[in-house]
């Protein structure tokens, strides 16, 4: 759970959204951390999905006893951690932890251009000053803050077109680790190819919310899923969190991702 209040606007569009990432993406829910009051439609469907593979395991399970003992086969002898029959839950490839109202991130947005390219100077800068820095690596500072605040900003303004006061963010967690890609380089293979993404703009939004409040565990967010070149916040256990912005390569582990919708 989280503290962000939605308006009953907000409430309905975040049911709506959830609800067609499971029916239309098969992206169903990690747990039952979302908030029944707003999601219980969400809730019960993916209990209704779980309950229909639990229930199709008893029948292929009774079926198979029964054709065994009418065949005169000795009943198999399972070990404590074994099932005679598994039936796993075809998904996606990603699971719904958690939904928050999108304003939730974007009132954390510079207010203007000259203070995104500050703060992107200070981010570069770390916990340095000005002061333990040459004049060159100041430059390159500057330099490399002023095209990736424009890069953000203009991201911002795409995202701010597409959005409204009811809109939300879904935080998503991969079923399989992202470690190979397709023939594009998509390490996610194409899973999110038909949502739009706007990784500039989350990324940075999501790496100011981190600053003020945890929110995944020890663990990487991605934001685009080219192996060339993607945008990602790491917020390891006893750190503060980190934004790149041209990551390469891909994951041993499982990441999350958050979409605005």
């Amino acid at each position: 759970m989280h503290g962000h209040q939605f308006s009953d606007g907000q409430a309905h569009h975040a049911l709506v959204a959830v609800l067609r990432l499971m029916k239309e993406h098969r992206f169903f829910l990690a747990g039952d951390g979302l908030d029944p009051q707003i999601f219980r439609q969400a809730l019960e469907l993916d209990e209704k999905i779980r309950d229909a593979y639990k229930t199709s395991e008893k029948i292929a399970e009774q079926m198979i006893l029964e054709t065994e003992r009418r065949l005169g086969v000795t009943p198999a002898t399972l070990p404590r951690d074994r099932y005679l029959v598994q039936c796993h839950r075809y998904t996606g490839g990603l699971e719904i932890c958690q939904v928050y109202p999108l304003t939730a991130f974007t009132e954390l947005a510079a207010p203007s251009l000259e203070e995104l390219e500050s703060r992107e100077v200070a981010r570069q800068m770390g916990t340095k000053t000005a002061d333990e820095y040459s004049p060159k690596a100041l430059r390159e500072f500057q330099s490399y803050a002023k095209a990736s605040a424009l890069a953000i900003w203009d991201n911002l303004a795409a995202l701010k077109k597409q959005a409204d006061e009811n809109s939300c963010a879904v935080l998503l967690r991969t079923r399989f680790a992202a470690s190979d890609g397709d023939a594009a380089g998509d390490f996610l293979h194409g899973k999110l190819s038909t949502l739009q993404l706007f990784p500039m703009a989350l990324g940075y939004l999501f790496y100011e919310y981190s600053k003020r409040t945890r929110i995944v565990p020890n663990d990487y967010v991605v934001f685009s899923t080219s192996r060339h070149s993607h945008v990602r916040v790491s917020h390891m256990n006893g750190e503060d969190p980190t934004l790149t912005l041209n990551k390469t390569g891909g994951y041993s582990v499982l990441v999350y991702v958050l979409l605005a919708l």
